[in-house]
């Protein structure tokens, strides 16, 4: 009796749950430091006029370096180096925490050069 119940549960039809992402962009000055809960983590944000800073999940393949800072693409070039405004694209639901900068993680799908550190903005 309990089998027969458990296949007909099976049986029943269910629905499809679809999610469509949200995208935006969010900008910055390109700078890095201690994470401030004392951890002793490096950490890179992008910092916008406020003071704000936004921890930031790089595209696929990019990395960071240190000493001095700066961002490079998946082929190993420097794509920004601290205080660089940039301005990234992506989901707007984040990716969880972080213990570099309070909230969500951005997660970067595409990255912009607005200007670089005391320079005018790049020709585009």
């Amino acid at each position: 009796m309990l089998v027969s119940a458990l296949a007909m549960v099976g049986c029943i039809g269910g629905s499809t749950v679809t999610t469509t992402r949200t995208y935006g962009a969010i900008s910055g000055r390109l700078v890095g430091g201690l994470s401030p809960g004392g951890d002793l983590v490096e950490c890179v944000w992008l910092e916008d006029p406020s003071g704000r800073r936004v921890d930031v999940f790089w595209p696929s393949g990019w990395d960071v370096g240190f000493h001095p800072l700066r961002l490079l693409d998946d082929r190993g070039q420097v794509v920004a180096r601290e205080g660089d405004e940039l301005a990234v694209l992506g989901p707007t639901d984040g990716i969880g925490d972080s213990i570099c900068s309070p909230g969500a993680i951005f997660l970067a799908e595409q990255v912009e050069v607005l200007s670089r550190a005391g320079s005018a903005p790049p020709a585009q």
